[in-house]
């Protein structure tokens, strides 16, 4: 029997391949990520388990949230010779505003072989920024409106939002996950028709 080399988790991003054509596909929205990280493929008939996906974080603030620190959500890090890397899991913070200087980090994992098995696929990060909680059900049910989604945090948050991709994948390589910081449109001009 030969060698089998596992493919990559996928969330917010594609897993990277392995020796079959094998991946793990992006699920979940950008904009709402609920769920973690989906772990990746084992290697050599399942005797090299892969690495866990990333958690899911969620804060929900009726206020301010001040990251300072890390909130780390990536793949676990734990990938065995042959398996694929993990994919980052979920970040997803509803608050009033967001300051700070911190880590928001939900990243994929290496791949076990260098450019035999697949890297995990970048996670997801979201922010909502000052959304009344009456346009909670909307938003999560998809209807956007005049929402504005955006990869660049506020000028008030000078740290770091990623959902990278694990290294050291063989082809089709994995993709970067998501990072949304969305704000409502200006209340002046918001109007609920029922």
């Amino acid at each position: 029997k030969g060698t089998t080399y596992g493919g990559g988790g996928g969330y917010g991003g594609f897993g990277g391949g392995g020796s079959n054509p094998l991946y793990g596909q992006t699920n979940g929205v950008a904009y709402a990520p609920f769920g973690p990280g989906s772990g990746g493929g084992a290697g050599q008939n399942v005797n090299y388990p892969a690495s866990s996906g990333g958690g899911a974080i969620r804060i929900r603030a009726k206020r301010g949230v001040v990251v300072n620190g890390s909130l780390l959500a990536n793949g676990t890090g734990r990938t065995t010779h042959y398996a694929g890397g993990a994919s980052g899991g979920g970040i997803f913070i509803i608050c009033k505003s967001f300051e700070g200087s911190g880590v928001l980090s939900a990243n994929g994992d290496p791949s076990g072989s260098s450019n035999l098995s697949g890297g995990g696929g970048g996670g997801r990060v979201a922010v909502w920024l000052n959304v009344p909680e009456l346009l909670w059900p909307r938003y999560l049910a998809g209807n956007l409106g005049q929402a504005t989604l955006s990869e660049t945090p506020p000028s008030t948050f000078t740290g770091t939002a990623t959902a990278g991709i694990g290294q050291y994948s063989k082809a089709p390589m994995p993709t970067i996950g998501t990072v949304v910081f969305l704000t409502p449109p200006p209340m002046a001009s918001l109007m609920l028709v029922r």
